[in-house]
């Protein structure tokens, strides 16, 4: 929808700007399916049918064919036929409303219409979408995308459908209808106003500025919002006569790439926290082991200090008794070293 104007002419090929020139000199009504030579096809015949019939029933008579029964459908009324042209001429069909008996038994009414068309013979339908660019071109870009939405609902093929072909057909009347049905669509009060429906610029509650998108829905029930629907659907309704609501809401992707954004740098806080509580907790922990070591080592120490004491206490004791010893008189070293070894010997 957001397709301007300028792009579509600019991709169309060399002369495209010449034929969007000629298409708009054009009859105010002009077109009709096109057939390409020696190629079989299914053409559509479009039956003017503007009563309230679902259904009725047509005779149609293809040139050089024999005739055809087809029950059509509405809203459409579309009849498919295959046609195979043999040369360049035309080729004439003609139709018209019978009554049919099916195999129950029951009549299906007659189209309440009658017509011919000629289809014209091209050598490709190739040119025929470079047409409709141009056209389509010609409109305002919320004019365009409605048309696009619905020329396949009144049966226009655009890749078959000759804009060129100057004669009137039932195919040109529904895109004149349609064309005033877009209008009507168009005009429309929205939400966002004369904006680009599918992004624009906005502010939202608090003074969030962002880009927004247009939606619409079905009407509220109650308290109840009304269901999302597509541009597409609030048309239907639009032709049924039926009411739809729009809003505004924050562009999508631009929301996804912010949430997306939101995210990741949440992701990347709370990595950033978790790395935080790690190297708190590896620092607690080496404090800890630290602590630990300090006091091993402080238990160390005084273990080696009482050792050190021992040492020296005996090693102070057994000088002390060395010096006692020397300075005995011989009838004590007599009576250490010989009496008392002997008896220290005998209780052994």
């Amino acid at each position: 929808m957001s397709i301007s104007v300028p792009r579509l002419i600019a991709c169309l090929p060399a002369g495209g700007m010449v034929l969007a020139a000629s298409l708009a000199s054009l009859p105010v009504q002009a077109g009709q399916f096109a057939l390409v030579q020696g190629r079989t096809q299914t053409l559509p015949v479009l039956a003017d049918v503007r009563n309230t019939l679902q259904q009725c029933h047509l005779r149609i008579e293809v040139e050089g064919q024999a005739p055809l029964q087809r029950t059509v459908q509405a809203p459409g009324y579309a009849a498919m036929v295959e046609v195979t042209p043999v040369g360049e001429d035309p080729v004439r069909v003609r139709w018209q409303g019978q009554a049919l008996r099916d195999a129950r038994g029951e009549v299906i009414n007659p189209c309440p219409t009658a017509g011919e068309a000629v289809y014209p013979v091209l050598p490709s339908l190739a040119p025929l979408p470079l047409q409709w660019q141009a056209w389509l071109a010609s409109r305002t870009p919320a004019m365009a995308a409605c048309l696009r939405t619905g020329l396949p609902k009144v049966g226009v093929d655009t890749e078959r459908f000759d804009l060129r072909d100057p004669q009137f057909s039932v195919g040109d009347a529904r895109i004149r209808r349609l064309e005033a049905d877009c209008e009507g669509f168009v005009a429309l009060p929205r939400a966002w106003g004369t904006q680009d429906e599918t992004r624009h610029a906005c502010t939202l509650a608090g003074g969030f500025r962002t880009f927004c998108e247009g939606v619409y829905r079905l009407p509220p029930q109650g308290r109840q919002r009304g269901t999302q629907i597509s541009a597409e659907q609030a048309f239907e309704r639009h032709l049924a006569g039926l009411g739809f609501v729009t809003e505004v809401r924050e562009h999508t992707p631009t929301r996804q790439a912010r949430e997306q954004r939101l995210a990741r740098e949440k992701a990347r806080a709370e990595a950033q926290e978790a790395e935080r509580i790690k190297a708190e907790a590896e620092a607690r922990q080496r404090e800890e082991a630290e602590r630990v070591a300090r006091e091993q080592a402080e238990v160390e120490a005084r273990k080696a200090a009482a050792e050190a004491r021992r040492k020296k206490a005996e090693e102070d004791k057994a000088r002390a008794e060395e010096e006692r010893k020397a300075r005995r008189n011989v009838v004590q070293r007599l009576w250490e070293d010989e009496v008392m070894g002997r008896l220290k010997g005998a209780s052994e």
